[in-house]
C-alpha cells in the first residue's frame, strides 16, 4: 500500500495517510462513509503535501542571497493559503 491509497475499512473507506512497513497506520487514516469522498480527500491531501514540499523548497532557496524571485514566492504562498481555505471549507482541518 502507498500513501494516499483508498482502502475499505469498517463498512466505509479510509485514506492511507500514515504508512509503516507498507501498511497503513490506522490512527492516521481518516474514515469516510463513501468512496467518492475518500477519493476527494486523498487528492486534496496529496495536493496539500505537494504544495507544502514546494513551499519548504522555496523557503530553503530563499535563504540564498542571490535568489530574489519574490513574485514566485508570493504565487506559492497564495496557492498554499487557497489550499488551506479549501481544506477548512471541506471540514478536513
Amino acid at each position: 500500500m502507498e500513501k494516499y491509497d483508498v482502502f475499505t475499512s469498517e463498512g466505509g473507506y479510509r485514506v492511507a495517510i500514515g504508512i509503516y512497513l507498507d501498511s497503513p497506520v490506522m490512527d492516521t487514516c481518516p474514515w469516510f462513509k463513501d468512496h467518492e469522498t475518500a477519493e476527494k480527500y486523498s487528492a486534496l491531501a496529496k495536493k496539500y503535501d505537494d504544495l507544502n514540499a514546494k513551499i519548504i523548497d522555496r523557503i530553503e532557496k530563499s535563504l540564498d542571497p542571490d535568489d530574489t524571485d519574490v513574485e514566485m514566492w508570493n504565487k506559492e504562498m497564495k496557492a498554499a493559503l487557497d489550499m488551506m481555505a479549501s481544506l477548512k471549507a471541506a471540514n478536513v482541518i
